[in-house]
């Protein structure tokens, strides 16, 4: 240990030695300090958490301890450790722990299950929370129970499209974020980061980057611009400018944030995402490739590491309903049984889920490779020429007419004319100057396929390949993508893109996010 912390580290233990006996608001300062130095030096935090896991005379000493050490292996992106120690903090939790302490661990044990995709178990959680938040006393100790507490609530309520209840909550998280500033100044800026990225999402830039700005700049004042905490303002700010096509500035903050040592690897991924794409559009094209080559290796990375965090989390889930089952076996009987079935039916669609993440990755890593071999993605039925589909319809044209046709339709492929939600054989008939009979018989013939499948061929390639080189696409909704692209509805074009693709758009969107695919 360094001497220059050593003071400090006595000093703390000595405060939390009381954890659950003496003054509960010392105890609780001392927690939230701990959780406070965490962003700026993790392995001070770490030693004394270690230290109480060993020694606890609590079981809320305990629980404390495992929490700290939850967020300590979060932070270094050890998923599985992580989490053991999230329920290990949960399972000494009793009827009488501190309320602010089981609404943390029980938040967080919502926010966990939400972000590995089991959202029904996450609101169960959080409701829970919820119950047990509004006994928390009001002293201002306890305002960072009650702030990760309505962060989760306004992410929950932003992913269900309540855009009005996200709002309310957000205030209700700046309410007792006010009351911590001046003590906790990196729990405060990562508070203003969790609204910042709320607002992203609601699509309320502005107010975005306006919160980003507030949480870099609190963490200057108090000389804390190289923790985590700041790699995510700085990721948040240069995000945005990127959207903004400012890319020098993008480049710069995003550059200040790949410097900090100490992040995420989730923001660690996204910030070399940034930088390949800032570095391909100011063509600076060895750089570009050399950031798109960190961010594939450490995406194959949080990918495969990703079923192995839900394998776990079941697993932990399952215990921990076993446990309160458990505690009253003739109240809980029935409710048991349901959750043992719903969490069987969880495992086995989970197994199934993976199944089928596997073959929709396969089928999106085959349209990668076309779309870098510059080959169009077709529908499987249209690349099968067979007699019927390549023989004449009867139709005779002057080869003279037809080449010059064929030249039009050259150039309307390589225009965006297609995407016109009005375009039909007539409309196109007319742009290439001649009779729907000609141009049927043409694009039968020669595109081996009828006009719907190949008006429908151009536009998702067209999507595709604006969502391949600008990243603001893959942040659109469904519906937006489909008006882009000239599909009539959501549904339609939700069918012909999986009929072409064989994945949703939906998912295809998310292997790009995840991936950072882009042609070579």
């Amino acid at each position: 240990m360094k001497p220059i912390f050593l003071p400090f580290f006595i000093l703390m233990i000595f405060t939390f030695s009381g954890y659950g006996q003496q003054d509960a608001t010392a105890n609780l300062s001392f927690f939230n300090s701990s959780l406070n130095t965490l962003s700026e030096n993790p392995e001070q935090t770490k030693k004394v958490a270690d230290y109480f896991v060993k020694n606890a005379e609590s079981p809320d000493q305990k629980a404390a301890a495992e929490y700290l050490l939850f967020e300590y292996e979060k932070l270094y992106g050890n998923s599985t450790q992580s989490i053991e120690h999230l329920f290990e903090a949960k399972k000494n939790l009793n009827i009488d722990s501190d309320s602010s302490l089981k609404t943390l661990v029980l938040t967080a044990v919502a926010q966990t299950c939400r972000r590995y995709g089991m959202g029904s178990i996450a609101t169960k959680y959080l409701e829970e929370a919820s119950n047990i938040h509004s006994k928390i006393p009001l002293e201002t100790e306890n305002s960072i129970a009650r702030i990760k507490f309505y962060q989760e609530q306004a992410q929950s309520l932003v992913s269900h499209d309540n855009e009005q209840g996200a709002i309310e909550t957000i205030k209700n998280t700046e309410q007792y974020l006010e009351q911590i500033k001046e003590q906790y100044p990196a729990i405060y800026a990562e508070g203003l980061n969790a609204i910042a990225e709320h607002f992203q999402d609601l699509k309320e830039i502005d107010l975005a980057n306006q919160y980003f700005t507030d949480a870099y700049t609190i963490q200057i004042d108090n000389q804390i611009q190289s923790s985590s905490t700041a790699a995510r303002s700085l990721l948040g700010l240069g995000n945005i400018l990127l959207k903004q096509r400012q890319f020098l500035k993008a480049r710069e903050f995003l550059l200040k944030a790949e410097d900090i040592q100490l992040k995420e690897p989730d923001v660690t991924f996204q910030i070399l995402s940034g930088l390949s794409t800032i570095n391909k559009e100011l063509d600076s094209l060895a750089d570009s490739r050399n950031y798109y080559l960190e961010s594939t290796r450490l995406s194959g990375t949080l990918m495969s590491n990703e079923r192995n965090v839900r394998n776990t989390l079941l697993t932990l889930i399952q215990k921990d309903q076993e446990k309160s089952t458990a505690n009253d076996t003739n109240k809980y009987y029935v409710i048991g049984g349901l959750i043992a079935g719903l969490l069987f039916m969880i495992i086995v669609a989970n197994y199934f889920y993976n199944k089928k993440l596997d073959r929709e990755y396969l089928h999106f890593q085959k349209i990668i490779k076309q779309i870098d071999k510059k080959e169009k993605i077709e529908l499987a039925s249209s690349k099968e020429i067979t007699t019927e589909t390549t023989a004449s319809t009867g139709t005779n044209i002057p080869s003279e007419t037809e080449n010059a046709i064929l030249k039009r339709l050259e150039a309307f492929e390589a225009s965006d004319n297609y995407a016109n939600p009005n375009m039909s054989l007539a409309l196109l008939a007319k742009q290439m100057k001649t009779n729907t009979k000609y141009i049927s018989e043409i694009i039968h013939t020669h595109k081996n396929k009828n006009f719907n499948t190949y008006i429908n061929e151009l536009r998702i390639n067209y999507i595709i390949k604006l969502m391949q080189e600008d990243s603001k696409y893959l942040n659109y909704k469904v519906s937006y993508l489909a008006e882009k692209s000239g599909f009539s509805s959501h549904s339609a074009f939700t069918v012909v893109f999986k009929s072409i693709t064989k994945i949703t758009p939906k998912q295809f969107v998310t292997f790009l996010k995840k991936g950072n695919h882009r042609p070579s």
